[in-house]
């Protein structure tokens, strides 16, 4: 079950994304696949890459695909951040949307139970600052959006 931050992510992006018309959006980091299910489903007519470098996400994310009617919509792909997105996407996606994990190495330990002894540790760790998914996905996400994206 999605925790309520990322519910409030997926919010926002459907809010925002009502300026675009068939928005080609990309999950960054996917995981169970909730946010790009989620927005192929609310945003008529969207396309969605859903990016995670984890097999068992990826797994996950492609049978939540399948079983919730989108496989047409909702492209799954293994990748470290946008290594993998197709080329010709460059300058042409409208969301970029990402949950990455944001939590301190340092931190980890000191977490609530429920949430250390159940989250994937690649699913908590974001390097020795929290930052280092924001700073891989910062790199390139100018390269993929399109302007005003």
């Amino acid at each position: 079950m999605p925790r309520p931050d990322t519910e409030i992510l997926v919010e926002e992006v459907i809010k925002r994304s009502s300026d675009y018309k068939n928005p080609t959006i990309v999950d960054v980091g996917c995981g169970s696949g909730a946010i790009s299910v989620t927005l192929a489903k609310e945003i008529e007519g969207s396309r969605v890459y859903a990016l995670d470098l984890m097999d068992t996400p990826i797994k996950v994310t492609k049978i939540n695909v399948k079983r919730l009617g989108v496989e047409d919509r909702v492209l799954v792909l293994k990748s470290d951040v946008f290594s993998n997105l197709p080329k010709d996407l460059e300058g042409s996606v409208d969301v970029i949307v990402s949950n990455p994990p944001y939590i301190k190495d340092e931190v980890i330990p000191t977490l609530m139970v429920d949430v250390k002894d159940y989250e994937p540790y690649e699913a908590l760790s974001g390097g020795w600052d929290g930052l280092v998914f924001y700073r891989k996905i910062a790199e390139d996400a100018l390269r993929f959006l399109k302007r005003m994206g």
